[in-house]
C-alpha cells in the first residue's frame, strides 16, 4: 500500500471520490488524508505546456489555487488563457479581466482540464464545436516565435591535392561561407566562397546578399537583394531586386521545397563539385564506390545541376542532373503567387537587363488548378498559361509558353514551348512514377536566361557558360521506383534525354538499379548508359556491390548494427574495362562521432591503360564544435590527399556558441550549470561547459520538441522541466532556457528523537517551505539542499506532534559517493527541541 501512495496519478479538475487507506497495513504512522484524492498538487504559478485534445497549443504561466476544503490545487482560467486554448468566446462566460479558479466544465460546458504537476502540463479535452475553427496554418500564428537578435556564420573548408607521374602536383582549396544577422522579423544573409587553385590563385566569389522576412498576415515572404525566382512557371533565374511570394511552409499541408538527390560512382577518393547556374553550391570528398548527395542547399528551386567528379589521379568527368519543379495542385479556393521586379543576375554575364516576372496559381476544385505567368524584360517577353489536374489515373499538368526574344545582332525570334508532366502512385503494384515530364520547343523559342546570355555573348564576342549552341527541340525526364513483393528488393529507373534543332542525334542518359537485403548482407546492381553530343561518345557503366557486416552472419546486431565495421566489395566496368573495389568502413565512439573507411582498388590506369592497384583511407571526427575530415590514397601512378573542416557559430546576447552544423532555422538551448547534459532527440548533441548548445535545424512554422536528458549530469543539478516546445518563424534563432536547480545532493539517514524511524512518505520541507523530497524506507531520503547547513522540517500529518525539525551540516570536505550523494545522519527533534546532529 505504501507503494500505491507514490503512484497515484495527478488529479483531474473534477475531484474523485475520496479513497480511504487502512493504517493497519502501513509499517509507520502516516496521515494518508493528503493522498485521499490523488497526489497533492501545490499552489503557485508555473510555466506550463498547454494541450487541447492531445495537440500542443503553446506555453503559458498557469496559476494553481486550492478550493476551500480541498488539499489539491486546480488551474485558474481567464479570458486570454481560454483564447490561447482555442475556445470560441461565444462558448464561455468569462469577462475581460476576470480570473476564476474552478472546474473548467463550469466555465465551458462539456470541457475538462487536468493538470500534471510532475510534467508542468495542462491537458484540456473539449468537443470541436467548442473551439474556434482551425486556421490553415500548421500551428496558431500567435505561437510563432521570431527569435532573438543574433549573428550566424557557417563555414566549410575542403583542401584537395593530387599528383601523378604524368602531371605535376596540383592543389585546390575551397572555403564556403554563409553569414547571417537576425533582427526582429528581418533576416540578412550573405553567401560566398573563397577558392584557390594553380591557375587562378585565390578568388572570392560572392553569390548572394539578401534581406528577407515573413509576412504573417499574407502567408508570404518578402525578399530584397540577390535571389532567384521560384521556377514554377518559367525557368528559375537569378536576379537582384525585390520578390514577394507565397510561403507554403506557413500552410498546414505545405510542401517543404525540393532538391534532387545526386548519385554517382567514384573510382578513388574523389572530389565532387556541384554547380548550379554557374555558381558552386556544394563540394565534398567521397571515397571509392557509389556515392549519394542528398543534403544540397541549392541557390534556387530550379536550374540543372552540373556535377564534376575529380578522381585522385586528376581525371575528371561531368554529368548533369535535371532540376526543375513540377506545377503542383493547389487546394480549392487557395491562391499562390510570386511577383519579382529587378535586374537579371548571372556571374557569367555582364548584361543586367531590367525584368518583371509574375505567376499566379489558383485551385478551382479538388481536381483542377489553373496557373499563368508573365515575363517582361528588355528585349524579351513571354506569357504562359496551363493547368494541373488530379485525375483517377494520376496527376497531370500541361502548359504552353509563347516567347519573343532578341538575341543580339538584330536577330529576333518568336517561338513557343509545350510542357506536360505526369505523376502517379500505382497502389496495386506499389509503383511510384514520381516524375514523367516532356517539353517541346519550336525553333524560335528561347528561355529568358538563354536569350540574355546569347545577346551578351554576341555583343562581347566571347563565349559564356550556359549559352546554348543550338535551340533545344524536346526534352524528357522519367523516374520509376518499383518495390518487389516478398522483400525481393527495389528497382529504380531514371531516364533523361534532349534533342536540338540543328544537330543530328540526341543526348540520353539511362540508369537502372536494383537493391536487396539478404538478411544482413546487402546486394546492389547498377547499370548506366550516357550519350553526349558535344563529344559524340557513348559510355556504358555498371557496378555490382556487396556489403557484409563483420559481426558474424546471422548474429543479432546490437543497436541496429551501429558502429560495426562493414566490408564492401564492388565490381564495376566503364567502357569495357573492369575494376574491383574493396572497402572497410564503420563508426566508433559513444555517439558514433568517429567514422573511418579504408579501401583498395584495382582498375585500368587512365594514362597508360595497364592495370594498377591503389589504396587509401578516409576519416571524420564530429566534435561538439566542428566536423573534421581527411583522406589519402596512393598508387604507382598518383597520390592524393585532402582535409576539411566544417562548423558554425552563433553570437547573441548570451555569448558565442560553436556548433558542428547550422541550418537556416535553429535554437540555442541554455541550462545553467548543466554542461554535459545530452539533447536526447538530437543524436550526439550535448551542452557545452557553459550549459549551451545549438540545435542546428528546426522546422519553421511547426512545433519542434527539444528535450534534455540529465543522465550523466551531476546530482547537484536538476531541471525543473526537461522538455520544451517551440514554433520558430523561417530563419529564426530562438532561445530555449531550461531552469535549473543547483544545490548539494544529500543521502539523508534520519531518525526520530527516540531513535525510531521516520514514517515512510513523510514530506521534507526546506526553510522556505518548499518540498525537497519524501522519506523513503528505513528512514532514508534523497534530497537536494541549497546550503551546506540549515534546518529541514519533516511532516507526516497536520498536527504539531506529527512534525519535527532536523538540523543538518555538510562538511565541504565530504566527497560525494559514486552515486553523487553526500551521506548525512541526524535526529529529527520536535518543535522547540531542534539541535544540531
Amino acid at each position: 500500500m505504501a507503494g500505491l501512495l507514490m503512484c497515484v496519478p495527478g488529479h483531474g479538475e473534477e475531484l474523485a471520490a475520496a479513497i480511504e487507506f487502512n493504517p493497519a497495513m502501513l509499517r509507520s504512522p502516516v496521515d494518508t488524508r493528503v493522498f485521499a484524492r490523488g497526489n497533492p498538487t501545490p499552489e503557485g504559478r508555473f510555466e506550463s505546456d498547454l494541450y487541447v485534445n492531445k495537440l500542443w497549443k503553446g506555453r503559458a504561466r498557469i496559476e494553481l489555487q486550492k478550493p476551500a476544503g480541498s488539499p489539491n490545487a486546480i488551474a485558474c482560467f481567464d479570458a486570454p488563457l481560454l483564447d490561447l486554448l482555442g475556445f470560441d468566446s461565444n462558448n464561455h462566460s468569462l469577462r475581460s479581466g476576470e480570473l476564476r479558479c474552478e472546474a473548467l466544465s463550469s466555465l465551458v460546458e462539456g470541457a475538462r482540464a487536468d493538470y500534471d504537476a510532475s510534467a508542468f502540463r495542462l491537458d484540456v479535452t473539449a468537443a470541436q464545436a467548442l473551439l474556434r475553427r482551425t486556421l490553415d496554418a500548421p500551428v496558431d500564428p500567435s505561437l510563432w516565435d521570431r527569435g532573438v537578435t543574433a549573428a550566424t556564420l557557417q563555414y566549410a573548408y575542403n583542401g584537395f591535392s593530387t599528383g601523378s607521374a604524368l602531371a605535376s602536383r596540383t592543389h585546390s582549396q575551397y572555403l564556403s561561407l554563409r553569414g547571417g544577422f537576425n533582427w526582429q522579423d528581418w533576416r540578412l544573409r550573405l553567401n560566398g566562397a573563397l577558392a584557390s587553385d594553380a591557375q587562378n590563385g585565390f578568388q572570392y566569389r560572392h553569390s548572394q546578399t539578401y534581406l528577407q522576412r515573413s509576412l504573417v498576415d499574407w502567408r508570404s515572404s518578402l525578399t530584397i537583394g540577390d535571389a532567384v525566382t521560384d521556377g514554377r512557371v518559367f525557368e528559375s533565374i537569378g536576379f537582384r531586386g525585390i520578390r514577394l511570394s507565397s510561403d507554403d511552409r506557413m500552410f498546414a499541408d505545405s510542401r517543404r521545397g525540393f532538391a534532387p538527390v545526386i548519385r554517382g560512382i567514384a573510382n578513388s577518393n574523389a572530389r565532387v563539385r556541384v554547380v548550379q547556374r554557374g555558381i558552386p553550391i556544394h563540394e565534398i570528398t567521397v571515397p571509392a564506390g557509389a556515392f549519394v548527395i542528398d543534403d544540397l542547399y541549392p541557390t534556387g528551386s530550379g536550374g540543372d545541376l552540373q556535377v564534376t567528379v575529380t578522381e585522385a589521379d586528376g581525371t575528371e568527368r561531368s554529368f548533369s542532373v535535371p532540376f526543375s519543379n513540377v506545377i503542383e495542385l493547389v487546394r480549392p479556393g487557395a491562391t499562390r503567387y510570386e511577383l519579382t521586379v529587378g535586374r537579371f543576375r548571372n556571374p557569367a554575364s555582364s548584361s543586367e537587363p531590367y525584368l518583371l516576372q509574375g505567376n499566379w496559381r489558383r485551385g478551382f476544385s479538388n481536381w483542377l488548378t489553373g496557373y499563368t505567368g508573365l515575363f517582361l524584360a528588355d528585349g524579351y517577353a513571354a506569357a504562359a498559361v496551363g493547368s494541373a489536374m488530379n485525375t483517377p489515373v494520376g496527376a497531370v499538368s500541361a502548359d504552353a509558353t509563347l516567347a519573343r526574344s532578341e538575341t543580339g545582332g538584330g536577330a529576333r525570334h518568336l517561338g513557343h514551348s509545350l510542357r506536360a508532366s505526369y505523376s502517379r502512385m500505382l497502389s496495386s503494384t506499389n509503383t511510384q512514377l514520381s516524375l514523367a515530364a516532356y517539353r517541346y520547343s519550336s525553333r524560335g523559342f528561347y528561355s529568358a536566361s538563354e536569350a540574355f546570355l546569347m545577346r551578351d555573348a554576341l555583343d562581347s564576342c566571347r563565349w559564356l557558360p550556359g549559352v546554348p549552341v543550338d535551340a533545344r527541340k524536346h526534352r524528357y525526364q522519367l523516374s520509376i521506383s518499383q518495390p518487389l513483393p516478398d522483400a525481393w528488393g527495389v528497382i529504380n529507373l531514371t531516364a533523361t534525354g534532349q534533342k536540338y534543332w540543328h544537330r543530328s542525334g540526341s543526348e540520353n542518359e539511362f540508369q537502372l538499379s536494383y537493391a536487396r537485403q539478404f538478411g544482413q548482407i546487402g546486394v546492389s546492381f547498377n547499370l548506366g548508359r550516357a550519350r553526349r553530343l558535344d563529344t559524340g561518345t557513348t559510355e556504358n557503366r555498371g557496378m555490382l556491390s556487396v556489403s557484409i557486416p563483420l559481426d558474424g552472419i546471422g548474429a543479432s546486431r546490437a543497436s541496429g548494427g551501429a558502429g560495426l565495421p562493414t566490408y564492401r566489395a564492388g565490381l564495376s566496368t566503364a567502357g569495357g574495362s573492369p575494376a574491383l573495389d574493396q572497402s572497410l568502413s564503420g563508426t566508433l565512439g559513444e555517439t558514433r562521432q568517429y567514422s573511418y573507411s579504408a579501401f583498395t582498388s584495382t582498375a585500368p590506369s587512365a594514362g597508360s591503360g595497364r592495370t594498377t592497384t591503389s589504396w587509401g583511407g578516409s576519416g571524420a571526427w564530429s566534435t561538439p564544435y566542428a566536423v573534421m575530415n581527411g583522406s589519402f590514397s596512393r598508387s604507382s601512378e598518383y597520390s592524393q590527399y585532402s582535409a576539411g573542416i566544417a562548423g558554425a557559430l552563433v553570437a547573441y546576447s548570451g555569448g558565442v556558441v560553436l556548433a558542428p552544423a547550422l541550418g537556416d532555422t535553429a535554437a540555442i538551448v541554455t541550462a545553467e550549470h548543466a554542461g554535459g547534459a545530452r539533447i536526447s532527440n538530437y543524436s550526439g548533441l550535448r551542452l557545452d561547459g557553459n550549459g549551451q548548445a545549438v540545435v542546428a535545424s528546426l522546422s519553421p512554422f511547426r512545433r519542434n520538441a527539444v528535450e534534455i536528458d540529465t543522465q550523466g549530469l551531476s546530482t547537484d543539478v536538476g531541471l525543473r522541466s526537461g522538455n520544451q516546445n517551440v514554433v520558430p518563424t523561417a530563419g529564426a534563432v530562438v532561445v530555449l532556457k531550461f531552469d535549473t536547480e543547483v544545490g548539494y545532493s544529500v543521502l539523508l539517514n534520519a531518525s526520530l528523537e527516540d531513535g525510531s524511524r521516520l514514517p515512510f512518505g513523510a514530506q521534507i520541507l526546506d526553510a522556505t517551505g518548499a518540498s525537497v523530497g519524501f522519506m523513503g524506507q528505513a528512514g532514508k531520503a534523497l534530497v537536494r539542499v541549497s546550503a551546506l547547513s540549515g534546518a529541514l522540517t519533516i511532516s507526516w500529518g497536520e498536527d504539531a506532534h506529527h512534525q519535527c525539525v532536523l538540523e543538518y551540516w555538510v562538511a565541504q570536505e565530504i566527497e560525494p559517493d559514486p552515486m553523487g550523494y553526500r551521506r548525512v545522519e541526524g535526529r529529527c527533534m520536535g518543535p522547540g527541541k531542534a539541535r544540531q546532529s
